[in-house]
């Protein structure tokens, strides 16, 4: 059985040239691109949400990776699964990660930081109709080891729903994978978070800063028990490099996801998935969403009408509608009396990493280095040019960049 899974990771490693015929996923394995369209006209009978997250380029479609590829061409064209996607759940396939087209400057090193791909990796979601985790799993999956995982998600679902108060529901799940990881690691990782550990009243009250600790000391806790359960196999270095793509291997990561879950059961995907994607990957969380072809069409309008254009580059997710309106698509108000008159004259939108990546695709921009900063302001003038990229809100940059903008 060792073998066999050593094997199979080094099998992973070797099949990155692999190529699936274009439609071949599409035309088979029945996949939405976001939650709202895979729900959409299923109110009435509502099936549970199998969610998964690739790792890749972000303005690329899903299953462009070569572990996407292998995934599209081996799990996802397995009758079984074709059909499990058909009638059992409603499947939705995101990808996110890095993009050449928005990186990052490290001022430290006076260097952008290179394109992610350390891990190419995936995460498996399999929620509640309203998009709460019963169960979870990372990296590559066999046909036989995704329907497990699913039927175990249904049979944890059905126990949900026997049970009236949310806290027996969420105690159903714990219970479950708390045995099913049942080993010395659990002590070590629930000792772990025993020092911030939080007792939500109501399911959904699962704070993201914890959830994010639970994930990173599962992680910590999942690696030493790769490196003690393999350490007669590789020499101490041969380890060290070889832990991440044995955790690409889905057999081997079962413990990651009961640890996480035994400790934070039935939280909501939104509250997870970031920080879950960014620590099995090693790529940061940047997603295209809904408002691709609005922001395409707002920019083009905007440099016709020769106004000048400011982003709101903004890591922290917000809250857009689904469609957004052009009314709608600034949420940060300055508070500098000045920069405020001045952004009248301006077209601003605010966006996220992914969604300017995607814009600076559909556009043809120039790629674009943004701060290590959560928030930054992108400045473009009336012909629709690259002007500047601002760091900080206070001070005399910002004002000076929407002068020169505005010429």
């Amino acid at each position: 059985m060792l073998r066999h899974t050593i094997l199979s990771c080094l099998a992973m490693v070797c099949l990155t040239n692999l190529v699936v015929q274009p439609g071949h996923t599409a035309e088979a394995f029945k996949w939405s691109s976001s939650i709202e369209l895979a729900t959409l006209g299923t109110s009435q009978n509502p099936k549970p949400l199998l969610v998964i997250d690739l790792a890749g380029e972000v303005t690329s479609e899903p299953f462009t990776s070569p572990l996407g590829r292998l995934l599209a061409a081996t799990t996802f064209g397995d009758p079984r699964i074709i059909e499990l996607s058909r009638r059992r759940f409603d499947v939705v396939c995101r990808q996110h990660g890095a993009s050449e087209l928005v990186k990052r400057h490290v001022p430290k090193r006076g260097k952008s930081l290179p394109h992610a791909g350390q891990s190419d990796n995936v995460v498996f979601y399999f929620c509640t109709p309203d998009a709460r985790v019963l169960h979870l799993a990372t990296g590559f999956l066999r046909a036989d080891e995704l329907l497990n995982a699913a039927t175990l998600a249904e049979r944890l679902l059905r126990e949900t729903q026997l049970e009236c108060e949310s806290i027996r529901q969420m105690q159903a799940v714990r219970n479950w994978h708390v045995l099913s990881a049942g080993s010395k690691y659990l002590l070590a990782f629930q000792s772990h978070c025993a020092t911030k550990r939080e007792k939500p009243t109501t399911i959904g009250a699962w704070n993201a800063q914890y959830v994010s600790h639970v994930v990173a000391a599962a992680a910590e806790v999942h690696v030493e028990e790769l490196r003690v359960r393999f350490a007669n196999h590789w020499p101490r270095g041969v380890l060290k490099q070889t832990i991440p793509r044995l955790g690409q291997h889905g057999e081997l990561r079962t413990s990651f996801a009961h640890l996480v879950l035994s400790e934070v059961p039935l939280v909501p995907l939104d509250v997870i998935d970031r920080t879950c994607f960014e620590v099995v990957t090693g790529q940061p969380y940047l997603s295209i969403t809904a408002r691709r072809k609005t922001l395409y069409s707002w920019f083009l309008t905007s440099r016709r009408l020769r106004k000048p254009i400011m982003f709101v580059v903004d890591d922290r997710p917000f809250k857009a509608p689904f469609v957004n309106e052009l009314s709608e698509l600034l949420i940060w108000q300055p508070k500098s009396a000045d920069v405020r008159q001045r952004l009248a004259d301006f077209a601003a939108a605010q966006v996220t990493p992914g969604e300017l990546a995607g814009l600076v695709q559909d556009v043809g921009l120039s790629p674009v280095t943004l701060s290590r900063k959560s928030r930054n302001w992108l400045l473009f003038d009336r012909q629709g040019d690259y002007v500047d990229v601002v760091f900080q809100e206070h001070g005399p940059r910002l004002l000076e960049a929407m002068d020169l903008a505005s010429e």
